[in-house]
């Protein structure tokens, strides 16, 4: 199970009170908010959520993972703690991070 936290408590209230969502992002965009994180709370790990979203999930050099959703919108993911690996190269394995933080929804231009 991945475990989710949130880099503020509006974001956290945007993102798992169904009204809240609503308000924000509209009501498509609020329900596959909710969605998402009901998804990535149900995966094993974070490597589980990458291949179920397939082409809407990046990874970044920076170590960030973003996920396309709804109508254009993008969250942005950072694994916390310090319980997962890092490749020889010093890239995450996402198969070892089961806990990340929400940092934004962002609406990619």
């Amino acid at each position: 199970m991945v475990i989710i936290s949130f880099e503020t408590i509006e974001l956290q209230k945007r993102c798992c009170e169904y009204a809240t969502a609503v308000d924000a992002y509209g009501h498509l965009d609020g329900v596959a908010l909710i969605t998402l994180i009901a998804d990535i709370e149900a995966a094993e790990n974070c490597q589980e959520v990458i291949d179920i979203y397939g082409p809407e999930a990046q990874v970044s050099g920076d170590g960030t993972m973003s996920l396309d959703f709804g109508s254009g919108l993008r969250a942005i993911f950072m694994p916390v703690g310090n319980r997962f690996a890092l490749d020889a190269e010093g890239a995450i394995e996402w198969q070892t991070v089961s806990r990340l933080k929400l940092t934004s929804i962002e609406r990619p231009s």
